[in-house]
């Protein structure tokens, strides 16, 4: 099953050093230099829902399969 763009970088934010502070500042950047392609509702997911959630709320999302949207 593919990945979409969300799920990677939900997986760096929780676990790649230094991932968080480059996304948090060029959020658009970051995205294009690792060639995912975001639509409008995964952009709203990422500053909405990622950028503004706790590292365990994350967790638990992922843990029960609660998907993005």
């Amino acid at each position: 099953m593919a990945r979409n763009g969300v799920d990677i970088l939900v997986d760096k934010w929780l676990g790649e050093p230094g991932f968080r502070e480059k996304l948090s500042a060029d959020p658009e950047g970051t995205v294009a230099a690792l060639g995912i392609s975001l639509d409008t509702e995964e952009w709203a997911t990422l500053r909405n829902v990622v950028m503004n959630t706790s590292d365990e709320a994350l967790q638990t999302r992922i843990s029960k399969g609660i998907g993005w949207n």
